[in-house]
């Protein structure tokens, strides 16, 4: 079983690139404002429709001193926080030069915005693979 997994890792890591992302931050004045620009670098086969942008701030680091949950845990690392504009992502726009994805959302009572981290993924809608990754770790 992990040769198999193995394999199909070293398979995917020989297919090039379809996108490139860069993926900034900034948190002030009550709000994380997220930045992606998504630049297509082969736009062979690609069909623009069936590729979702998902943007996703994060929190890590978050502790209780008693556990929220009936598991006993306290400690919890990267915590999905909001995904930007929505859960259902936003469809990418068809061009080959570099498209800015900009969004803002107000950081909740409670999130620690020195924690806060933004991912952002490409990925298609009907098989769920996942074509690029940026994030501001």
């Amino acid at each position: 079983m992990m040769a198999l997994l193995r394999d199909s890792i070293a398979v995917r890591l020989q297919t090039l690139p379809k996108f490139s992302l860069s993926v900034t931050q900034t948190v002030s004045a009550g709000f994380i404002s997220a930045g992606v620009v998504v630049t297509a670098l082969d736009t062979a086969g690609l069909v623009f429709s069936d590729l979702v942008l998902h943007t996703v701030v994060t929190e890590s680091n978050i502790s209780f001193s008693v556990p929220p949950g009936s598991n006993g845990e306290t400690s919890f690392h990267d915590v999905m926080r909001v995904m930007l504009p929505s859960s259902s992502g936003e469809v990418l726009q068809n061009s080959i030069g570099p498209v800015l994805y900009a969004r803002q959302t107000p950081v909740a009572p409670g999130w620690s915005a020195a924690d806060l981290h933004v991912i952002a993924f490409i990925q298609h809608r009907q098989t769920g693979l996942v074509l690029q990754t940026g994030s501001t770790w």
